[in-house]
């Protein structure tokens, strides 16, 4: 299991890099790392995903400027061309299924910018973790509620169609 692991890190590592220097990125939003309501931590040595993600990425080129790590979402932070005035995690909004929550960020991109909302999300769905149309809609709610006016960014896996959307 530690060589598949190892494996695993390696090439999480290397997707992280290709990504950040073929795209010029400033942030980049990761969900799904480990179980919903536990994420990564758990297993992890020390259980700081921060550090771990540090360690990752350490003997390449690329050196985050911050990371932010809660449950099973990471986003990591390239660039001071991203600057984070607000950061949060929002749950809450599903009353029967209190585990689904969404990254939320307020960033200015330049000294004048105005702030723009940046949503990390994975809405899981599965037997065990039904996402019906209330509770998709429930998402959307929260994110509108979140951005708050700000020109927007919605990301991750809202496990929905076009149909739901409209």
């Amino acid at each position: 299991a530690s060589n598949k692991w190892g494996a695993t890190e390696a090439r999480l590592s290397a997707d992280i890099v290709k990504a950040a220097s073929m795209h010029s990125l400033d942030m980049l939003c990761l969900c799904e790392l480990g179980e919903v309501g536990v994420g990564i931590r758990e297993t992890l040595p020390g259980g700081d995903v921060g550090a771990w993600i540090r360690e990752l990425l350490a003997h390449n080129a690329i050196s985050p400027v911050a990371i932010y790590a809660d449950g099973h979402y990471a986003t990591v932070i390239f660039s001071d061309r991203a600057q984070v005035i607000k950061y949060r995690v929002i749950g809450n909004f599903v009353p029967t299924q209190r585990y689904r929550c969404f990254q939320h960020f307020r960033v200015r991109t330049g000294e004048t910018d105005a702030p723009i909302s940046i949503v990390n999300c994975h809405a899981p769905s599965s037997k065990t973790r039904s996402l019906k149309a209330d509770a998709k809609q429930r998402y959307f709610t929260a994110f509108h509620d979140a951005c708050a006016g700000d020109p927007f960014m919605w990301g991750g896996d809202f496990n929905t169609g076009l149909i739901h959307l409209a």
